[in-house]
């Protein structure tokens, strides 16, 4: 029940044709402008090293080290990954929507909505990091942060032990959400 209360929440957005040409545009040239100016980072060689020898999971990325040793996202696919970063932030931005539509009700009207998501799909949040590269964990983060704040407010909505699980599984998805970035505990 809870996700499908998400997904019909996200409908509002997806259905908004002004909402989604901002976004897509947006999104579209904030990839098309990491694809045009690609350039290798010391992260992108070492890749191997922080997911298969579990460097990264030292540095505070256990979740990401562990998606790897299930999904094996270890690959180097440039271009790829960058897809791959930019369609799990705009997930990230649409569950931020929804859970801003139910903090703020209608308040915020969809251009409020629509300028908060090309400025986070443009990523100037985190300067320092490349911007829709997955294997550091920031979009993911991003979801899992979010999904806990929903949980969380779903939880004070019900009462005995459901109030319990929803709490708990509120704090599990933010200390996933913690365990995607080391530096993620700033957000």
């Amino acid at each position: 029940m809870f996700i499908k209360n998400i997904w019909e929440e996200m409908g509002y957005f997806l259905k908004n044709k002004i909402f989604m040409a901002a976004v897509l545009l947006t999104a579209a040239g904030s990839y098309g402008f990491a694809v045009t100016h690609e350039s290798i980072g010391v992260d992108d060689t070492l890749v191997k090293l922080y997911l298969d020898q579990g460097l990264e999971a030292y540095m505070g990325r256990w979740t990401i080290y562990l998606l790897n040793k299930l999904f094996r996202v270890d690959n180097f696919m440039p271009f790829v990954t960058e897809l791959g970063g930019v369609l799990l932030l705009l997930a990230g931005v649409l569950l931020f929507c929804v859970l801003f539509k139910r903090i703020f009700g209608d308040g915020i009207g969809i251009l409020g909505y629509a300028v908060f998501s090309c400025v986070f799909i443009s990523y100037p949040f985190i300067s320092e990091e490349w911007v829709y590269y997955y294997h550091n964990g920031v979009d993911l983060g991003y979801i899992l942060l979010t999904l806990s704040l929903l949980l969380f407010m779903e939880g004070f909505v019900h009462t005995g032990k459901k109030r319990v699980k929803y709490l708990l599984g509120s704090m599990g998805l933010l200390c996933a959400a913690v365990g995607c970035y080391e530096s993620f505990l700033i957000l």
